[in-house]
């Protein structure tokens, strides 16, 4: 008798809001220009690393703020590898440099008070929010 084969199937809560924005300047630029925004504190933080199982090891720079009330991560879309070859966070939204994760406990609507500030940054030439439901890879921003 042939052994049968599951897949494992989880569905996570995804309680954040994801921006993507392209800047095609330098990480610290883009958080200086995002602390222009009133209330945004953002600092370099030491890069996330997941471990996948074949002992390849995903760094992810980044900036974040973290509060009692609301947490936000700006990411760098392009990985930190020592491979030749580009790897990506979410790799469906390669066309984005970074990517702005928003967590709020109390205001509901956080992302888009934040996306209307971004847009006035000149520097950062797109802002989009991002439908969770149509990427691929968002497990990538469970962290």
């Amino acid at each position: 008798m042939k052994p049968k084969h599951t897949t494992l199937k989880t569905d996570y809560y995804y309680d954040f809001d994801l921006l993507g924005l392209v800047a095609p300047i330098k990480e610290y630029k883009v958080g200086w220009l995002l602390n222009s925004i009133e209330g945004l504190d953002l600092s370099k933080e030491e890069d996330i690393k997941i471990e996948l199982s074949n002992d390849f090891i995903l760094r992810i720079s980044n900036l974040q703020e973290e509060t009692e009330f609301r947490k936000a991560y700006l990411l760098k879309n392009k990985l930190e590898t020592g491979y030749s070859y580009n790897q990506y966070l979410l790799p469906e939204l390669k066309q984005f440099d970074y990517l702005l994760k928003l967590k709020h406990k109390i205001i509901t609507d956080w992302a888009s008070d934040m996306l209307f500030e971004i847009k006035k940054i000149t520097e950062i030439e797109y802002v989009v929010k991002i439908d969770l439901e149509k990427i691929k890879n968002k497990e990538n921003l469970l962290f």
